[in-house]
């Protein structure tokens, strides 16, 4: 990802989904449809349905959230992505005036979603921390106690891409499906949360970030929010905002 050019694309562009209740809705629809599976000859086939529309649907909604953050806190792309390069096929310059390009969707298009390498890359960026999954594990862990996510993360996409790529079948029972859609949607949403508290904070932003805590029913508390993560901020980021450094 790292100092590569980013390459505009009416069509990837004009694909990238809004944040919205829409992904919610598809969550509640794939559980519902996973709960109504039985063993049979056709089960199989379902639960290998399951897994590959939640790893669309969790996609869809990790590039809204990126998109959102970088435009609504006017995040320079090159921070994130590591090339100061756009390129245009000369061919498509009249689309480029009309297909809603932000910063955020150019952003967004370079996301390889179903790499958990490429999600942890993209929100340490955004975030201006050094480890994104460790630094979101130790919220998670005071939010909900629970940790070890990037491994799970990447075994849901693991599993996902074999079924895609290898004709590998899941193994997953329909009630392990429905437990790993839960946690892989609060993975998503936490990533939304934490990161508008994170970047309100850096924007020197408390009462934004108290109000993103009250509005997502969050337990965690601003202060235990800022001391877990002054642990994990780039140096440069820590400056900004006149954090001791650790």
């Amino acid at each position: 990802m790292k100092n590569k050019p980013v390459w505009h694309n009416k069509d990837w562009i004009k694909a990238i989904p809004n944040l919205d209740n829409t992904h919610h809705q598809q969550i509640l629809k794939l559980i519902e449809f996973c709960d109504k599976i039985v063993e049979g000859p056709n089960s199989q086939y379902l639960r290998n349905y399951v897994i590959i529309r939640l790893g669309s649907i969790i996609e869809g909604y990790q590039k809204a959230i990126i998109t959102t953050l970088v435009d609504n806190f006017e995040i320079k792309p090159s921070e994130i992505l590591g090339s100061n390069e756009l390129k245009i096929d000369l061919d498509q310059l009249e689309d480029f005036d009309v297909t809603n390009v932000t910063k955020g969707k150019l952003v967004a298009i370079t996301l390889k979603a179903t790499n958990p390498r490429s999600l942890g890359d993209f929100f340490a960026g955004i975030n201006e921390v050094k480890n994104f999954f460790q630094w979101f594990n130790d919220l998670a862990n005071e939010e909900i106690q629970r940790r070890d996510w990037w491994h799970f993360v990447k075994q849901t996409l693991d599993i996902r891409n074999d079924v895609v790529h290898n004709l590998a079948d899941v193994e997953d029972t329909p009630k392990e499906l429905h437990a790993r859609i839960d946690r892989m949607y609060d993975f998503a949403s936490y990533s939304l949360y934490f990161s508008t508290i994170n970047l309100c904070l850096l924007n020197k932003k408390t009462a934004e970030a108290k109000d993103v805590c009250i509005n997502a029913k969050l337990r965690i508390k601003i202060d235990k929010f800022k001391s877990i993560t002054d642990i994990h901020l780039k140096n440069k980021a820590k400056n900004r905002i006149g954090t001791k450094k650790l």
